[in-house]
């Protein structure tokens, strides 16, 4: 795994999306909202910034950064020129556009918080990489080389650098090239809380207070007057 992150997603319908877009420069970028997404790094460096343009994470060629949703972020080049990165994305059914590599429509169990995740893998001629989805179909893109991907039907197909595929349940990726392959494949995983109620600092000086006896308090006052 090289990235993951947690966000909120609809019961209608979605698929995954992936789009080779160009990073600009950072005086020519601007912060937008984006779906809830990866950025993965391709050939040279580019950077996840916020709106006021301070970096939140540095990408270079191999590595990813999850995207919050709903939060104005901008992605730059850290090159000299403009450069290219890999934008994985769940979006609504309608949202992609004829340049866009999609998978099939698939609908969630419900409305909910869930994890999502961007795996990695590089593999030589008879390597395996045993993937399983947990919510819903994963989507995988091939970024170098060649790889045989075999489903838990029996169903097997041979995919080269710029394909994608994508299964649900149980499959294996197998490297066939003379060149290791190199994988990407993003999943949804399990559901989970949007948040969580932390113990905040007056209720625990409350406590402590309530539990601690009478004379104690009483010996700290004489302490501090002497």
């Amino acid at each position: 795994m090289i990235a993951h992150g947690v966000a909120p997603l609809p019961r209608g319908s979605i698929v995954w999306r992936l789009r080779l877009d160009r990073a600009p420069l950072p005086n020519r970028a601007e912060a937008q909202v984006r779906p809830p997404s990866f950025v993965a790094g391709v050939s040279g460096v580019v950077a996840v910034t916020a709106g006021n343009g301070s970096i939140i994470s540095r990408v270079p060629a191999g590595e990813a950064s999850w995207i919050l949703p709903e939060i104005p972020q901008a992605v730059v080049s850290l090159e000299r020129q403009p450069t290219e990165y890999l934008d994985f994305a769940v979006v609504p059914s309608t949202a992609p556009t004829a340049r866009d590599l999609v998978g099939s429509a698939f609908r969630l169990p419900r409305a909910a918080a869930y994890d999502i995740v961007l795996l990695r893998d590089v593999l030589t001629r008879g390597e395996e990489s045993d993937l399983t989805t947990v919510t819903g179909p994963a989507f995988l893109y091939v970024s170098s080389g060649r790889v045989a991907l075999e489903d838990d039907q029996g169903g097997e197909i041979e995919l080269s650098a710029g394909d994608v595929a994508e299964f649900d349940g149980r499959a294996i990726a197998i490297g066939i090239g003379r060149a290791p392959a190199t994988i990407l494949v993003a999943m949804i995983g399990a559901e989970t809380p949007r948040a969580v109620e932390l113990r905040q600092r007056e209720q625990v000086q409350r406590r402590r207070q309530q539990a601690e006896p009478r004379g104690a308090r009483h010996r700290m006052q004489v302490q501090q007057v002497s």
